[in-house]
């Protein structure tokens, strides 16, 4: 529980520094280029979760399959929501009325694949009490 508590204080405490240090190095055109995309990147990662890997952590037995499924699925889902991403961001880059957005978005989400990769091995460690 400790441990769990100074990783929350520690990533809040880290990005609120990176946050003022881009604030510092970035136009506010570009910081606010980097806030849309953010907020379109955190409801995909929403997506992505889906709550398995909370299933998967307080589930009695689980087993090799459930983590291989649920890791499918997250998969599947991030790159679902990857070519819908690039299939959306001219339409989202007009209305912004921000054409940067298209090549941006293109490359910062390929972030929510690899996010995908990480929740399953993530809830193996709760799982097994070692984070």
């Amino acid at each position: 529980m400790l441990w769990n508590a100074f990783e929350k204080f520690a990533s809040q405490g880290i990005a609120f520094v990176l946050n003022i240090i881009l604030a510092r190095l970035l136009t506010p055109h570009d910081y606010g280029v980097i806030g849309m995309l953010t907020i379109f990147l955190t409801f995909s990662n929403v997506f992505i979760d889906s709550g398995f890997s909370r299933a998967l952590v307080q589930k009695q037995d689980r087993n090799e399959k459930d983590f291989s499924t649920v890791l499918l699925f997250n998969v599947s889902v991030s790159l679902i929501l990857y070519v819908a991403h690039i299939l959306c961001s001219p339409a989202i880059a007009r209305f912004y009325k921000t054409p940067e957005l298209v090549q941006l978005e293109r490359v910062f989400f390929i972030v929510i694949i690899l996010n995908s990769l990480t929740v399953v091995q993530n809830s193996q460690l709760q799982a097994a009490v070692d984070f």
